[in-house]
């Protein structure tokens, strides 16, 4: 093929005149420029536009998945929670249901007790029923308890009183 002449008849605009090409003058032969450099493309108005919408929604698309992701923790929650308490009620331990009966009736007593009178003791006096019925019906958990909370008691009320002496200590001059 290198060694095959062609000949290329070009016209010119004014279509009289007919001017010979060698294949080397053509454009496909013309070497690479040499001085090319990289552009960043631009964005077009609908792709800046589209971006500037899901910068604006990100937010809520966030708070929507947290949503989500809560709301299924929740109910996985409630369904073991529903279903370990059927279990345990399927078969419970012996003095379970006669202990419950007896805090029951506690708190239903303190709500008769307090239904007429200050929102304070209508929230206070059954809640004071339960407690001595649950202390009644398991002593030793309540013992437990009551430690605990005296202990955490007496280091809040420690921790408050050095923080208020330290507090208003004055400073030596």
């Amino acid at each position: 093929m290198g060694m095959a002449s062609f000949q290329i008849n070009a016209m010119s605009e004014d279509k009289t005149e007919t001017v010979r090409l060698s294949p080397r003058e053509l454009s496909i032969y013309a070497p690479d420029p040499t001085a090319t450099h990289y552009m960043d493309e631009q964005p077009g108005d609908l792709q800046s536009g589209l971006g500037v919408v899901r910068v604006g929604l990100w937010p809520y698309v966030r708070a929507v998945k947290n949503a989500y992701t809560s709301v299924k923790v929740g109910a996985v929650t409630v369904y073991t929670a529903g279903h370990d308490t059927y279990e345990f009620l399927r078969d419970p331990p012996p003095g379970f249901f006669p202990r419950v009966s007896v805090i029951t009736v506690s708190g239903l007593a303190g709500l008769i007790l307090a239904r007429k009178g200050p929102h304070l003791m209508m929230l206070g006096v059954p809640l004071g029923m339960v407690t001595v019925g649950m202390a009644v019906c398991y002593p030793t958990q309540t013992v437990t308890v009551v430690k605990m909370t005296g202990q955490k008691m007496y280091a809040a009320n420690q921790y408050t009183t050095s923080y208020v002496a330290s507090t208003f200590k004055s400073k030596p001059k």
